[in-house]
């Protein structure tokens, strides 16, 4: 399983241009916003469980997916189950956990002007991560992550002006 996911995690990187960080496109902002949505959570009966051990091996997985990105901002609700996936990233680059509410109006605006400056991972949940993107591109493209899918992974670039929006899975 873990020589799986390490080849997994390589194809991936060589489609987000990870490798290539430091080629700058004329067109793109070399920086992006990742986003997911919270790695598996366990069923402990309380509204606020805690990550599975699957789960906090997802959210390791990403920390070694986004290792070459320079992040330099990490945002999470204010949940167990998604600072527990964003910690190992948090962790990796020395930075806190900054809280953010989903339903709080102007993150998207945020993000944007943030963009301009950082590599930022914002972990969310199955609704709110593909409203975040959605919000940020300009248009209804995505919807509700399935709730048993903890593999999706969004990546947006600004392009000449644009903001695009690439679905993945990690």
């Amino acid at each position: 399983m873990r020589i799986l996911l390490s080849i997994l995690m390589t194809l991936i990187l060589a489609g987000t241009g990870s490798s290539c960080k430091n080629k700058k496109s004329s067109q793109t902002n070399s920086n992006k916003i990742f986003l997911v949505r919270h790695a598996e959570k366990g069923n402990d009966g309380s509204t606020d469980p805690p990550l599975t051990g699957e789960g906090i091996r997802r959210a390791e997985s990403l920390a070694d997916l986004l290792q070459y990105e320079e992040i330099s901002k990490v945002y999470s609700t204010d949940f167990s189950r998604t600072k527990e996936t964003a910690k190992p990233i948090a962790h990796r680059f020395n930075l806190d956990i900054e809280i953010y509410d989903p339903k709080q109006g102007d993150f998207a605006r945020k993000l944007k002007n943030e963009l301009k400056k950082h590599n930022i991972v914002v972990v969310g949940h199955s609704n709110s991560t593909p409203t975040l993107v959605n919000d940020i591109v300009g248009e209804n493209k995505f919807s509700e992550i399935d709730e048993n899918n903890y593999e999706t992974l969004f990546v947006i670039e600004e392009v000449d002006g644009n903001y695009q929006a690439v679905k993945k899975n990690y």
